[in-house]
């Protein structure tokens, strides 16, 4: 099971903070492979090199890089190129399009198919109903979240869903 962590720009700046994450894997035992820091386009910033020496450290750690809220605001695809991203998580406000916006669902069939040939995991948030679930099965999107799934759970609550599974 991952861990997927949504991380600030601030954050991410800051050479302590990503000191504290290497050796808190090494102190934990944590598999690196099991961590993935989520990014926002927003976080992502007008001038994204002030980042990268910062996103490029995580990934050598092992640390998995997500871009999520993708094409939230049609934002280009150039950032896939420019970073090394393991994953993106399309927007809920493009999920719920599915069905109702015919230039929404061409968009994000067409860009699922280039974040596959690329080789990076497509993930959909925000699915509620079959509808959209079908069309991103369909167009070979490979995860999902969203209410159609589960409610949000609390820390609690998803301790015992790992240990559950564990069993």
């Amino acid at each position: 099971m991952n861990l997927n962590l949504n991380l600030s720009r601030q954050y991410l700046l800051s050479n302590r903070n990503l000191d504290f994450i290497a050796q808190s894997l090494v102190d934990n035992d944590i598999n690196p492979a099991d961590i993935i820091v989520s990014i926002n386009e927003e976080c992502l910033g007008n001038e994204p090199s002030k980042l990268s020496k910062s996103l490029s450290r995580l990934k050598s750690l092992g640390i998995a890089l997500m871009l999520s809220e993708f094409a939230k605001d049609n934002a280009p695809l150039q950032k896939l190129q420019t970073f090394d991203f393991s994953a993106v998580r399309f927007d809920k406000a493009l999920i719920r399009k599915i069905g109702n916006h015919r230039f929404s669902e061409i968009l994000l069939e067409s860009v699922i198919d280039v974040i596959n040939q690329l080789g990076i995991k497509s993930i959909a948030s925000g699915i509620e109903n079959e509808n959209q679930e079908t069309f991103l099965i369909k167009h070979k999107c490979q995860l999902g979240q969203g209410y159609l799934y589960s409610d949000p759970l609390t820390e609690n609550q998803m301790r015992q869903l790992m240990l559950d599974k564990q069993k």
